[in-house]
């Protein structure tokens, strides 16, 4: 818990900073988060707590009156920007992306078209290794005829591109390989790629002792 105290006075720290240099009276500043893990660090995974939405400055109220949940998000900030700025947004932020296994994309293809929502495929190690390129195709040509855009979580499961172990590092570019070819016959609008960072391991020395005591 005393590890939990400490990083959360780090993101006290650099709000507080934040908030300093800005006019308040012209900005508005909002901080949450898609998922937990904080309050309950003996989780290895997100946790399913809800989260806060703080506001601060010009539209507070406003803003967060239309905000219940992390699909509120994008359409209340869309809302309060006037027309030129609208259309500098990206076509990724203007929508509503749902994260979905790849293999059960199919099959909700015409709830997505129906209810104006835009996949994520989730694309693990088996499916790039099982899956042919002509049902990529055929996945591509589906979501094209219903008028979806997507994008691509890659595989990330004991992947670390960083890794200090060489045949690890050789395994995460080789099933990223396997992803970017995906990513050429689905056209996604981007795809999300994590870095293998874990604060257990690359954290600071008080937090891996406190990881270890937990193990």
């Amino acid at each position: 818990m005393e590890t939990c105290r400490e990083e959360v006075k780090k993101v006290d720290l650099f709000v507080d900073s934040v908030l300093a240099h800005l006019d308040l009276d012209s900005t508005l500043f909002l901080l949450t988060s898609d998922h937990g893990n904080i309050e309950d660090l003996g989780t290895p995974g997100h946790t399913s707590n809800p989260v806060p939405t703080i506001l601060w400055g010009k539209g507070k109220e406003a803003v967060g009156s239309r905000i219940s949940s992390i699909a509120d998000l994008t359409p209340a900030i869309i809302g309060i920007l006037d027309q030129d700025a609208r259309r500098e947004i990206s076509p990724v932020n203007q929508r509503i992306f749902i994260h979905l296994p790849y293999a059960e994309l199919m099959g909700r293809l015409d709830t997505l078209a129906r209810e104006k929502l835009y996949p994520e495929i989730y694309l693990p190690a088996h499916v790039l290794e099982e899956t042919p390129p002509s049902a990529l195709e055929q996945l591509a040509l589906a979501l094209q005829k219903n008028q979806l855009l997507c994008t691509i979580h890659g595989p990330f499961l004991d992947l670390n591109a960083g890794s200090r172990d060489e045949s690890i590092r050789k395994v995460t570019l080789a099933r990223y390989g396997q992803a970017f070819a995906a990513a050429r016959l689905l056209k996604p609008q981007q795809m999300v790629l994590h870095p293998g960072y874990d604060r257990w391991h690359y954290g600071t020395r008080r937090m891996r002792r406190s990881g270890s005591r937990r193990a």
